[in-house]
């Protein structure tokens, strides 16, 4: 099995045409802020509210509890339903790639492609004119941005998150390379 520029195998997916060829793979990466702003910090908020509420219960009588347990049962719901989003988010992130072939800016969930946008589209454009980037998340020793694709016909966008600082720079060659003779503008 061939592998991706990165070292790991390249995962087949369904839609690659016969003459087409992979160049450049890379796996999505999950944001730690996505982790901390949808699942973590509202888990912490509600049970601060949570613990607010019963100590106040102490002093402000029946109401107050109503209050709580009324709550705490919107609340637990909310948390659970929070957390139940960021898990299913984390596990469709583990099965997206992106593929750059030849012809065309793929991103593969699972087997199947999601979303393409062909080089042909993006030819003869800046790459401030169909690319966006900001940082997504710090780990030691490197840095994992977001960028944001989008197909000027086609209005298609795809967003890469949490991936490494090098693919702006991947894309931009790819897009301006001839489509026939393979030699940079």
């Amino acid at each position: 099995m061939p592998s991706s520029n990165n070292g790991e195998p390249l995962r087949e997916f369904q839609g690659l045409d016969d003459n087409e060829t992979v160049q450049w793979s890379q796996n999505a990466r999950l944001s730690y802020r996505t982790c901390v702003l949808q699942g973590v910090l509202p888990l912490l908020l509600g049970t601060i509210i949570l613990l607010s509420l019963a100590s106040a219960s102490h002093t402000a009588g029946v109401v107050a509890q109503v209050i709580m347990n009324v709550v705490g049962i919107i609340g637990g719901f909310g948390l659970l339903i929070m957390l139940i989003r960021v898990l299913y988010k984390s596990f469709q992130v583990q099965r997206t790639m992106y593929y750059i072939t030849d012809r065309r800016l793929v991103e593969v969930l699972g087997t199947f492609i999601v979303r393409e946008i062909p080089r042909t589209s993006l030819e003869g454009l800046e790459a401030w004119q169909f690319m966006r980037e900001s940082l997504s998340h710090r780990s030691p020793g490197k840095e994992y941005i977001n960028v944001r694709v989008c197909d000027p016909v086609s209005s298609t966008v795809i967003v890469m998150s949490a991936v490494g600082t090098d693919v702006p720079e991947v894309i931009t060659k790819w897009s301006r390379k001839r489509r026939n003779t393979g030699q940079s503008r």
